[in-house]
């Protein structure tokens, strides 16, 4: 097993971390893991609105 580190994931303004492990015989993904260092709370401005509202709302934040 193979463990590689991805932090910070720039495209996300380096606010992403992923963590992946990886089985060395059939490099096959066995465990993956997000962290994130800031929390902005999109997902409260969009609970319980249709998914087509979130384009206009997040490109605006």
């Amino acid at each position: 097993m193979a463990t590689y580190h991805l932090d910070p994931v720039n495209r996300i303004e380096g606010h992403l971390g992923v963590e992946l492990t990886v089985d060395d015989g059939t490099s096959a993904v066995t465990d993956v893991r997000v962290k994130s260092m800031m929390y902005r709370g999109f997902e409260n401005i969009l609970y319980k609105r249709h998914q087509k509202e979130a384009i206009t709302i997040v490109q605006r934040i």
